[in-house]
Parts: structure tokens; sequence; C-alpha cells
């Protein structure tokens, strides 16, 4: 499986931040609405996602991005899974929601993503047991810093999958490519890869005979 949590890692709990995007709720409605009527596999919604947060071909738009990886994490595919569970933890295209960040990444079976799961849950707990203020003041800590850490990282990682692809598609090209032997090619009679100057179903030895020759230095009666 290919390991989509690696570039998580690198940050702490505490880099969770708090409150909406930027976008506006209806953006998001719009593009959840496109997702929900796509019939797409999940292979196909995750390439059309990154398209769509890379900005190749179509207008970059994270909001539409997330919606069509929710649609393929929805049926159970482990990559788009893995790719929820990240945008939930850095806002990305989605209301930022550690709660929803822990939820999908629990349905992965990568170990790194049920660890990362298990270490939201701890952060939950911690938070419940903080006075409220001081609690809001931690999930809104670094908020902007941590949002644009994870995108980039996110980015970064569909950027090698693309590039990845790409390599196996070509090497793939290359593994089927026909190998066409050159038409008429002369001095050789057509049908025989060896001597030119044999008939197609002659010997040497019948050449030999018929011209008198000798045949391994011995001489024809």
């Amino acid at each position: 499986m290919n390991r989509t949590f690696l570039f998580l890692g690198a940050f702490g709990l505490a880099v969770i931040g708090g409150g909406a995007l930027y976008l506006t709720g209806g953006q998001k409605s719009t593009a959840i609405e496109m997702a929900a009527a796509d019939s797409r596999t999940p292979e196909q919604l995750i390439d059309a996602a990154r398209a769509s947060f890379l900005g190749e071909g179509t207008a970059q738009n994270d909001v539409t991005g997330a919606a069509l990886i929710l649609q393929a994490a929805a049926t159970g595919d482990e990559q788009a899974i893995g790719y929820a569970g990240t945008l939930y933890m850095g806002g990305i295209g989605v209301e930022h929601s550690v709660t929803k960040a822990r939820e999908w990444l629990a349905k992965s079976t990568d170990a790194e993503a049920q660890a990362l799961a298990e270490a939201l849950l701890t952060f939950e707990a911690v938070l419940a047991t903080m006075p409220e203020e001081q609690a809001e003041l931690q999930k809104a800590m670094d908020e902007s810093d941590a949002r644009e850490s994870i995108r980039a990282s996110f980015l970064a990682a569909l950027e090698r999958q693309k590039l990845a692809a790409a390599e196996t598609a070509a090497g793939d090209e290359a593994g089927n490519a026909v190998f066409v032997m050159p038409e008429g090619e002369p001095g050789v009679a057509e049908g025989y890869e060896g001597d030119p100057g044999v008939a197609d179903g002659d010997t040497y030895e019948e050449d030999a005979q018929e011209s008198g020759d000798t045949v391994s230095g011995e001489p024809q009666e």
C-alpha cells in the first residue's frame, strides 16, 4: 500500500487549528453535490481530485478536490481514506476537525494511520480536561501555520505519486512494445534466415552433390 501518512508524522498534536476555512458554505455544498452525482471509480476520483488540488487541466480548487476524495473514501478505498484524514487534519477543502480526521484514520488498515488516530484520540481527551477558554486557545494555536504546512506536504505527496504513476505507465508502454522485423532485406531469400546464397529448403550437401563438389573434404561418387 502507498504510504499517505508519512508527512503527518512531523507535526505535533499541538499544531491543530480550529474553525472553518475561508471558503464559503455555498461552494462546499455545490462541490459535494457534484461529487455525489459522479459515477467514476475510486482511482478515477482520486486522479480528478489530484488535478483539482494541483490545478492541472482545471481550475485549482481545494473544495472540489476534497469532495472527490471523500466520495472515493466512502467506497472504502484505502488511499482515499488516508487522504480524507489528512484533509480534516489540515482543514484542506473541508472544515478543520480533529474528530473527523480521527474517525477517517481509524477506518484505515494501515498501522501508521491507526497510531495517528490513537494519538488524536488522546489529544481530544487532554483538551476535554482543560478549562474551555484554555482548550480553545490550544486548538487555535498556530492554526494558519499548521494548515499551510500540512497542505504543502499533502500537495508534495500528490506530486510524487503523479510522477510515480507516469513512470509506471511509461515502463508498461515500453514493456508492451513489439519489435517489427524489416521487410525485403536484400540478399536473403524470403522465409529463410540463414545463408543468403542457399535457396529456401536446400542444404549445402544438396548443392554440393548437384555441382560435383565435395562435402566434408570427401569426393562424391
